[in-house]
């Protein structure tokens, strides 16, 4: 990280994040592939941030599982897909290398992801007041002016859920607007400092986060609400990190033994807005996981899982996902890489880090873990895909700069006035001069100094 005051927010990450509010009518084809204005910017970032990254310095463990994973998936994928749609499957692997090199060359200090963050914060805010009319009305405001420019054609579906449509705004599923929305919250409750602002703010996050009437969402938004509860009230308890992790798995078995049936099935009927949408999510979980043992190494292909007639060929979950396209290693990979970043971001104590990289740690870490809880029941498909490597990457970073000299807090030397009675004594040890090999003194002159009567003074 470098000593750098700037705070502007880097012109290729406001270019990415400003992407994802093209609508998702705003597309058009070069020939037969078709293209995002995401898409465009990913390709066209993609060399120069490959090469902005080679030179970063103190790369992690979790680099390196990262691009193997990303490079397995392509493999994986590639193998397994017909070769007509192989150019879908290396953009999937081109925007996961883009987005997490963006982000590890782009940022160089803490106040640029500060300002990142409220960017983002300031873009859910308008989100929300597209998401107001839209959610009473149905009108999807900017897909179909963006239809008007391209004559692009996009299916919407019109879900009406408490009497209401769910809003889409921009994005090409109202799930999507929603995890978009939903995962800024741990930040910005950790980065404002004045207490009336942190609840504006996340009423806001919540109400944008609402018009989307999706379960997966709303999942990340408890998380993040439930993680800052906890870390609030336990800063007093000494390893509290362990604790928890050891409550969790208790949980777990117990929900495992109490609950009629698999846990999955309890967190499906759980996550779920209706009776239908959960059992067609144990379905799927039966299905898909019976076709993943079938093919553990190299997966197959996501779109021809095994299933009744008249179910739906969409998978709710995007580790399920993972899966299928590259088996059980790609999962236990980008697993690994998600705990050790968020092993890296805790390796040292609040008190010997500065309170800013105290706040953003926390922030990423709860984002990240939201999105890992929220990817159970939500698949990143299209834009929700760079916003999840996005995060990650961010998390990565931080994680890197916890070694940096920059985040760690320097000692202090006690001023004339400052009060020294709580600081420990200093021990009196063995005065005497130091003989060399030879039986003289080794500082003959500080020993003549303190022999000397205005030494003893």
């Amino acid at each position: 990280m470098k000593n750098s005051q700037s705070g502007f927010v880097p012109i290729p990450i406001l270019l990415f994040i400003c992407s994802f509010l093209f609508p998702v009518t705003s597309n058009f084809f070069v020939g037969h592939i078709q293209l995002t204005p995401q898409k465009l910017l990913v390709l066209i970032l993609f060399v120069p941030t490959v090469l902005g990254y080679l030179k970063v310095k103190n790369k992690k463990n979790y680099d390196l599982i990262f691009f193997v994973f990303a490079t397995w998936l392509l493999l994986c994928i590639s193998v397994n897909t017909n070769f007509i749609f192989v150019y879908n499957d290396i953009f999937v692997y081109i925007s996961y290398i883009t987005v997490f090199c963006l982000v590890q060359s782009q940022f160089k200090n803490l106040k640029q992801i500060r300002n990142t963050v409220i960017f983002i914060f300031f873009v859910v805010v308008a989100l929300l007041f597209l998401a107001i009319p839209e959610s009473y009305t149905g009108n999807r405001y900017l897909p179909n002016f963006a239809t008007s420019i391209t004559g692009s054609y996009y299916p919407f579906r019109n879900d009406i859920r408490m009497g209401l449509f769910r809003a889409q705004t921009v994005f090409s599923h109202a799930i999507y607007h929603g995890v978009f929305c939903a995962v800024i919250l741990s930040y910005m409750w950790y980065l404002l400092d004045n207490f009336l602002f942190k609840v504006v703010s996340a009423l806001l996050i919540i109400g944008a986060t609402f018009f989307s009437l999706s379960s997966g969402p709303l999942t990340a938004l408890t998380m993040q609400i439930v993680m800052i509860v906890i870390e609030t009230f336990t800063r007093q308890i000494k390893n509290r990190g362990k604790k928890i992790t050891l409550l969790l798995l208790f949980s777990y078995v117990f929900l495992e033994i109490a609950s009629k049936g698999p846990f999955i099935n309890f967190l499906a009927r759980t996550l779920s807005f209706n009776a239908g949408s959960a059992y067609n999510r144990i379905l799927i979980w039966e299905h898909t996981t019976d076709d993943i043992m079938r093919n553990p190494f190299f997966g197959f292909d996501p779109f021809t899982w095994t299933r009744p007639h008249w179910m739906g060929g969409s998978v709710d979950s995007y580790w399920l996902v993972a899966a299928m396209t590259g088996g059980l290693p790609a999962v236990v990979m980008l697993a690994f890489c998600i705990i050790f970043i968020v092993r890296g971001l805790f390796a040292r104590p609040d008190e010997t880090v500065i309170p800013e990289y105290v706040k953003l740690r926390r922030g990423a870490a709860f984002t990240l873990i939201a999105l890992c809880v929220c990817g159970a029941t939500v698949d990143f498909f299209r834009e929700a895909e760079p916003l999840f490597v996005f995060y990650l990457a961010i998390a990565a970073l931080l994680a890197r700069w916890s070694d940096d000299p920059m985040v760690l807090r320097k000692s202090r030397d006690a001023s004339p006035d400052e009060d020294l009675s709580g600081l420990a004594k200093p021990k009196l040890g063995y005065t005497r001069p130091r003989r060399s090999a030879q039986g003289d003194l080794a500082h003959p002159s500080r020993s003549s100094a303190a022999l000397s009567p205005a030494g003893r003074r």
